[in-house]
């Protein structure tokens, strides 16, 4: 996931004041989410 952020950033694909929506799903029942306001406020 780190890498897709850094690449989406260098790519100019997200900017100050994106709303930013992580996911991830591993083995069995683990599962996160996460959502962020990018940049500075």
């Amino acid at each position: 996931m780190v890498i897709s952020i850094d690449r989406g950033v260098k790519q100019n694909k997200i900017k100050d004041g994106n709303i930013v929506v992580f996911a991830a799903a591993g083995i069995g029942w683990a599962w996160n989410a996460g959502v962020i306001r990018w940049g500075e406020q």
